[in-house]
């Protein structure tokens, strides 16, 4: 949300891992909904990269892994990096 200028959004997303990291055992518990901190659908790399105007590009089926725009495998990029995937 960040990426795409919802600063409101990013930043409850922020509050939502700090307080469910500190106050709800590492994330197993959500302090933060009973805390009345809304929780918003996660928005991938792509989606923020469209927001900027970057069409879809080609369309792949790949074998065992199942079809893909070009823009859609940044998100495989990006959520293969662990910490990044957490938050």
């Amino acid at each position: 949300n960040l990426l795409m200028g919802n600063g409101s959004k990013a930043v409850d997303h922020f509050n939502r891992f700090w307080i469910n990291s500190t106050f709800g055992i590492l994330g197993v518990f959500d302090i933060a909904t009973a805390a009345g901190i809304t929780k918003y659908d996660n928005k991938e790399f792509s989606s923020a990269v469209g927001h900027y105007g970057v069409g879809n590009g080609p369309y792949f089926m790949i074998p065992g892994y199942g079809p893909y725009t070009l823009r859609e495998v940044t998100d495989t990029v990006d959520g293969m990096y662990l910490p990044l995937s957490y938050l």
